[in-house]
């Protein structure tokens, strides 16, 4: 999330609950990973295609 200020935080959910980091190094390594994540996703409707396709292969 951009503030105001200039500067920028990251909100994490894990299994054991949840993290605000705002160390402008940890929140640039975060958004390199989310970047990546980005590039290997489908979009929606590539999503919906596949999983309409997955539905029919499973009845």
């Amino acid at each position: 999330m951009a503030l105001p200020s200039g500067g920028m935080v990251a909100h994490c959910e894990h299994l054991l609950g949840q993290v605000v980091v705002n160390s402008p190094k940890d929140v640039g390594k975060m958004l390199r990973y989310f970047d990546h994540l980005q590039s290997e996703a489908l979009s929606p409707g590539a999503s919906r295609d596949l999983i309409q396709r997955m539905r029919g292969d499973l009845g």
